[in-house]
C-alpha cells in the first residue's frame, strides 16, 4: 500500500515538473495549456482533453488547447 502510494505520489510529481518546464521554456499560454492537456491525457488515459478560458466580455468559454490521442 505505502508503495502504490508513493509510486502515485512519484508520477503526479512528474506530471507537474513536466507541465512546470513547459511553462518556463515558454511565455505563450496556448503552448503551456497545449502540454498540459497532452500530459494529463497521457497521465489519466483518457482519448481527449481540452482546456478553455472564460471570457467575461462574452460571457463564454473559450477553447484554447486540445488533445486528441491519436491512437484513434
Amino acid at each position: 500500500l505505502l508503495f502504490e502510494e508513493t509510486r502515485r505520489n512519484s508520477r503526479e510529481l512528474a506530471l507537474l515538473n513536466r507541465v512546470i518546464a513547459a511553462s518556463a521554456a515558454s511565455q505563450d499560454v496556448k503552448s503551456i495549456l497545449e502540454v498540459a492537456c497532452r500530459e494529463l491525457a497521457m497521465a489519466f488515459n483518457v482519448p481527449q482533453t481540452t482546456a478553455a478560458i472564460f471570457d467575461e466580455r462574452k460571457a463564454k468559454l473559450v477553447l484554447v488547447a486540445e488533445h486528441l490521442n491519436q491512437g484513434g
